[in-house]
């Protein structure tokens, strides 16, 4: 993924990374594959298709799209400081798609807590939820958006997004609770 290479790039030059930087490169030249692999539900695919890992290209990983859609910030801001707008509108489509993911498939409004995941079917685009609960998937999940959502409300905009005041606290608190802790398969 291109956050190994960001993070580099910030220990090596700073605060301001140099968009034309050999790690800020590496790092924005997978912008076109995670644009090939955006689902029609506006989600990044786990895998391609045909991939070695076994696993078929219609899968959705919730945890994958916090790390995606924490690159896709960490990409923005390097853009933004370089004033850069080249993949600037790129960016934005692609975070796009990752928040529409969150506000409108990841959450499980019977557990009130974030799938696994789940799979599209590819001809139809329906959703088919994974609502195996792993605590990574919500943790990495609130980090990720709270910084996303920063300039448009953060907390507030997860609440809403869930329904009621105190969603994103009550979710980070029952992920974390001795009784949710690890991975369960239902």
């Amino acid at each position: 993924n291109g956050i190994g290479p960001l993070q580099t790039a910030r220990q090596k030059y700073g605060q301001i990374i140099p968009v034309n930087s050999n790690e800020a490169s590496r790092a924005f030249s997978i912008i076109p594959a995670l644009e090939a692999m955006k689902s029609q539900v506006g989600a990044i695919y786990l895998t391609p298709w045909g991939g070695s890992s076994g696993i078929p290209g219609n899968v959705v990983s919730t945890e994958n799209q916090a790390s995606a859609l924490a690159y896709l910030v960490m990409t923005r801001k390097i853009l933004e400081e370089n004033n850069d707008t080249n993949f600037v509108p790129r960016v934005d489509a692609l975070m796009s798609g990752v928040k529409d993911y969150y506000r409108l498939r990841a959450y499980n409004t019977a557990t009130r807590l974030f799938n696994q995941g789940g799979t599209v079917n590819t001809n139809t685009g329906a959703w088919t939820p994974d609502t195996k609960f792993a605590i990574d998937t919500t943790t990495f999940t609130i980090l990720a958006l709270l910084e996303a959502l920063k300039d448009e409300g953060g907390i507030t905009t997860i609440d809403s997004w869930y329904g009621e005041v105190g969603s994103a606290k009550f979710i980070w608190d029952r992920s974390k609770s001795s009784v949710r802790a690890g991975h369960y398969v239902d």
